[in-house]
């Protein structure tokens, strides 16, 4: 049983992802391919990106990013001595991203000066959806909390920015003295200005609906608590936004909530990555964005809902194990958390094995 792991490096997108000369409104990456491709632009370097896991993801999108943000441009005239590295398709041709260091000449460079520039790129994008963290509770969080809330607003929009870009990005009811915003793009709204949409999703692991592919693929604001109860436990506070236009969906993972990661920017990066590369299968999502301990806790509960049922807790858990991607010693760990039979299972599990690789 492997592991899955976020973020891995794709060096080459899917059907999904792939967008069209003349296609309005689209993504950053596709806005810049577009823009390549018209002009015959079909091999890319960079003098400008750092080697990060959002360019190692995809290195269109992190230029594109770079350009909107930073203000750096493309220049068309300039080749760089490169190696051909990662591929995509756009329309009817493959479109390579470079490395420095091959033989082979790019078409374009991405440095501090060209033709192609952020103005290009802002009349070809979609200005939704926003991704909108409500900050109305901001006041009842002890400083510690305040802290890592703040680590986590940052990295939301490092998620936001693997697929869109920091105009997507809304605080919402933040108080007069919030002086955390990374830039002027990140947008400061009021709660009612979200009511102007037309699907404005709240993500509330209390709600009563679920959210559904037809919520991931339409909504125009996925709202989200800005919420940290590392302290003081807030059990059912996110409920308590005052949103009437909002509709309130909980993510699920087969039927339930447990295992299903707290903190913002997992569940942003999970709400965009099933929006433009799942086809909105949230619950796939999830499972890529979920770590170690995340697995285990779900693990854990498979065991003791089997076992409550009269099933085999040792056969659900090897069987969902192997749909998370959890590797052996956290199905072991999961077998002791649970609590079953004094933590017999794990050594069943473990005789097992051995019996195994003795045969």
């Amino acid at each position: 049983m492997g592991r899955s792991r976020v973020a891995q490096p794709l060096h080459l997108f899917s059907p999904r992802t792939v967008r069209h000369p003349g296609t309005d409104r689209m993504r950053p990456r596709d806005a810049l391919l577009k823009l390549l491709y018209e002009r015959g632009a079909e091999k890319l370097a960079s003098l400008k990106c750092n080697m990060n896991l959002r360019f190692k993801r995809d290195p269109f999108q992190e230029t594109a990013v770079h350009m909107l943000v930073k203000g750096s441009k493309v220049n068309l005239r300039k080749g760089l001595k490169s190696r051909r590295w990662f591929r995509t398709e756009f329309g009817s041709r493959t479109m390579w991203y470079m490395l420095r260091g091959g033989e082979e000449v790019s078409d374009a460079t991405h440095e501090s000066e060209g033709e192609l520039t952020r103005e290009h790129l802002l009349p070809l994008l979609d200005e939704l959806p926003y991704v909108a963290v409500y900050l109305g509770f901001l006041g009842i969080h002890t400083p510690k909390e305040l802290r890592k809330l703040k680590l986590q607003l940052w990295e939301t929009l490092n998620a936001v920015r693997y697929f869109l870009w920091d105009s997507h990005v809304v605080f919402v009811d933040a108080p007069k003295d919030f002086q955390w915003k990374p830039n002027d793009y990140v947008k400061v709204m009021r709660l009612e200005d979200l009511c102007v949409f037309d699907e404005v999703v709240l993500l509330d692991p209390n709600a009563e609906e679920s959210l559904t592919s037809h919520d991931v693929l339409n909504a125009d604001v996925f709202l989200f608590g800005g919420i940290v109860d590392k302290e003081i436990p807030r059990p059912g506070l996110t409920s308590k936004i005052p949103c009437d236009c909002c509709r309130r969906r909980r993510i699920e993972l087969w039927g339930s909530t447990v295992g299903v990661p707290l903190m913002i920017h997992k569940l942003v990066f999970a709400v965009l990555m099933a929006r433009y590369e799942l086809r909105g299968d949230i619950q796939k999502a999830i499972i890529k964005v979920m770590g170690s301990r995340e697995r285990r806790w779900r693990l854990a509960w498979e065991a003791i809902t089997a076992y409550k049922e009269g099933k085999d807790p040792l056969e659900a858990v090897l069987r969902k194990a192997e749909a998370l991607g959890a590797s052996r010693a956290e199905v072991v760990r999961a077998l002791k958390m649970s609590g079953i039979e004094g933590g017999k299972l794990a050594e069943r599990l473990q005789a097992e094995h051995s019996g195994e690789d003795r045969h």
